[in-house]
């Protein structure tokens, strides 16, 4: 048994990507069973690359501990896309045991429909006020668990987006200035409630990998990332999840009788006709 978990939890930190494609093949109590076996730490890269559809269901066979703190390893829009086919009471359960902050997040995910920015959204980018140093920004970047962050969204007092600052202009200027002074103007922003086929004819990714997103009245609330837009136009909505399923099923059942009407087309045609046996009779 001992062997069996060692070699278990090296297969999904050095391959979480085919760990997962096993684990969507597996019964889900075997599925659940494995991911069970695996620290939060190891769990929840495989958690990523699983289907939604197929990690919503191995959530939902674990105890609420041990699901919640490998929803807590997720960035915010893969747990909300697994999330959001588990049941609503469960997912209750499970986001409420979440750290404040990425409590707040995953709720302000799960309000906007799957198909819309709002739903696929960073909420965790950084935002400033007009007066703040430039570095005061570079503190909080280093501090910050998004340091991968190349915008810095600039707004008011009222969250209000007034523009932006690009990583690498703020490690150019001098630490004292505000980063008023480096400020851009952000004429390519996308609605939260846009849908995501409009957004990805954004003419700003030209520009940008990530485009600030608001809601009304212009009120800054994250940043949709090109890559998250492209991962999210793949995946099928949980409507469409359950339509190909009912589809495809029925496409089994017309394959099935297509095979079973041909085997027993085979079959009649080796039989021997009526008049062949009755001329045989005769001749016996």
């Amino acid at each position: 048994m001992a062997r069996t978990r060692e070699l278990s939890l090296a297969f999904a930190e050095t391959h979480p990507g085919d760990a997962a494609r096993v684990l969507e093949r597996l019964p889900v109590a075997d599925a659940a069973a494995f991911l069970a076996l695996l620290p939060a730490r190891l769990g929840a890269p495989v958690l990523r690359h699983m289907l939604p559809t197929a990690a919503a269901r191995c959530l939902e066979q674990l105890d609420n501990e041990v699901a919640a703190g490998m929803i807590r390893d997720l960035d915010a829009q893969t747990g909300t896309a697994i999330l959001r086919y588990v049941g609503l009471t469960r997912r209750d359960q499970l986001v409420t045991q979440l750290p404040t902050a990425s409590a707040l997040a995953f709720r302000l995910l799960l309000t906007y429909p799957e198909d819309t920015v709002g739903a696929w959204i960073n909420p965790h980018s950084l935002a400033v006020t007009p007066d703040t140093p430039v570095g005061d920004v570079l503190e909080r970047l280093r501090q910050s668990s998004e340091s991968h962050e190349t915008y810095i969204y600039i707004v008011n007092a009222h969250q209000r987006l007034l523009g932006m600052v690009e990583l690498v202009d703020l490690l150019r200027a001098r630490r004292g200035i505000t980063v008023e002074q480096l400020m851009r103007s952000t004429r390519h922003h996308l609605s939260a409630r846009a849908s995501l086929a409009a957004a990805f004819e954004s003419e700003g990714w030209q520009e940008f990998h990530a485009l600030p997103v608001v809601e009304r009245p212009e009120r800054f609330i994250g940043a949709l990332e090109y890559p998250v837009l492209c991962r999210a136009l793949k995946q099928p909505l949980p409507g469409e999840a359950a339509a190909a399923s009912t589809e495809g099923l029925a496409l089994l059942a017309r394959a099935y009788w297509r095979v079973f009407a041909e085997l027993l087309q085979a079959l009649i045609t080796l039989l021997p006709s009526p008049t062949t046996t009755e001329a045989n009779r005769h001749a016996r």
